[in-house]
């Protein structure tokens, strides 16, 4: 790999409107390959975000009920919930 060709990605992306258990997508456009993610967050309190796999340029978000430490239940409305995603990738 090319370290001068990885670029560094911020973004920022709401919760699915119905959350299952295993995590939720966030397709990263800006690059084909992720190579890794620096950090993942919830910008809102109560959830704490967890990287559950890579895939191509795609991140799986699994998401944690700060209160009990669970995993959210399914269906769960993350939709008004932020996360913001640090990711470097080519």
């Amino acid at each position: 790999m090319d370290i001068r060709r990885l670029k560094l990605i911020y973004m920022t992306t709401t919760g699915p409107a119905s959350y299952s258990a295993g995590g939720f997508n966030v397709t990263v456009a800006e690059v084909r390959n992720i190579n890794s993610v620096v950090n993942v967050m919830g910008i809102n309190t109560g959830y704490m975000p967890v990287v559950a796999s890579t895939s191509g340029n795609v991140v799986t978000v699994k998401v944690f009920d700060t209160t009990t430490g669970e995993e959210v239940a399914n269906a769960t409305n993350l939709s008004s919930i932020t996360f913001a995603l640090i990711v470097a990738g080519f």
